[in-house]
């Protein structure tokens, strides 16, 4: 599927509810979910999801200003770097010009015919998935910085690309100024992002992620025209009593189990202890309804149970028989997003 193919798809899922929507109040959600993305890349967990929203996100901005996200993408980025406009960039060396073309006027000329060359041949326009490819085909570089330095560069460049989308949209607004400004902002929030993606998941299309998020249609209310309510959140920075009552009764299966053991020892005297210390920080903790708090006592929590762990397991008749009841906790621990 092409840009503009997934563009239309969500404007027929979202564009009803999102028609009394603000600029800004759309602006939120997408600055909320890129910032979920880059937190949940920076901690190693499956980041699928944050990366569709914010895509979807970039879409939905994209369709309150009536700005086709392909056609500004692939007019600033038409299979070229937009500065040197060589295939592989160059702009290191250039200071951000084009060896092939003396002035700023021929350059950007040159920019558009290339534009036009893809934009009026169907069978030229790349799917995401290419497009993802391309991009990082362009400017490898920033798959070399992330892969000697991790995700910091991909992310910074994409918040301070989001900070120019609303400046520039101000200045739309404000001052009067051309909407393409705003184009080519969004361009370069969803090249950071449609790069990032191919580093991040290089065996599968972009495409193919975007349509497995929506095999449900929304994934929240499931249908194929959004009924979500006005401000919706969907638990991915903050703790719901779920979450907390679930870890609760993963640490009361473990301290059950070891209770019954009928070797008892002081190892697992101990080990009992310590799992019903941690359980009791836990429920003082989710008595603030601070979701601070709650991620300071469980990471306080891992200290007390890799001890507690670690008793049971120097006890050789012990060794690997309460292993799969850690290992729960520990899957339900790191399957929260806002752990």
């Amino acid at each position: 599927m092409t840009l503009k193919e997934l563009q239309i798809a969500l404007e027929k899922m979202y564009g009803e509810n999102n028609k009394s929507k603000s600029v800004e109040y759309i602006y939120s959600y997408t600055a909320q979910n890129c910032a979920y993305l880059a937190r949940a890349v920076q901690k190693g967990k499956d980041p699928s999801q944050y990366f569709i929203s914010s895509f979807s996100w970039l879409c939905a901005l994209s369709s309150q200003l009536k700005i086709d996200i392909q056609h500004a993408l692939l007019s600033k980025f038409p299979n070229c770097c937009a500065y040197c406009l060589e295939d592989t960039c160059i702009c290191a060396r250039t200071k951000k010009t084009s060896l092939k073309y003396t002035n700023q006027k021929a350059a950007r000329e040159e920019r558009s015919n290339k534009f036009n060359t893809i934009n009026n041949n169907p069978k030229l326009v790349p799917s995401a998935g290419e497009l993802a490819r391309k991009l990082n085909s362009i400017y490898p570089s920033n798959v070399s910085i992330w892969q000697t330095h991790g995700c910091h560069h991909h992310f910074s460049r994409l918040f301070e690309e989001l900070g120019e989308v609303y400046e520039a949209y101000c200045s739309h607004i404000g001052e009067k100024i051309p909407k393409q400004a705003v184009e080519e902002e969004l361009a370069d929030c969803v090249a950071w992002l449609l790069s990032a993606w191919d580093i991040q998941y290089p065996d599968q299309d972009f495409d193919d992620g975007f349509n497995n998020y929506y095999s449900r249609e929304c994934p929240v209310c499931h249908g194929s025209v959004c009924s979500c309510a006005d401000h919706y959140a969907r638990n991915k920075a903050l703790h719901s009593e779920e979450d907390l009552r679930r870890m609760l009764e993963s640490l009361k299966e473990l301290s059950a189990q070891i209770s019954i053991e009928p070797s008892v020892t002081p190892s697992v005297s101990e080990a009992l202890e310590l799992i019903n210390r941690a359980t009791e920080e836990l429920k003082e903790s989710a008595a603030t309804q601070i979701t601070s708090d709650l991620r300071q006592t469980v990471s306080r929590n891992d200290t007390l149970l890799t001890r507690a762990k670690s008793l049971l397991m120097n006890t050789p008749e012990l060794a690997g028989k309460f292993n799969s009841l850690f290992e729960a906790y520990e899957r339900l621990k790191d399957s929260l997003p806002w752990i």
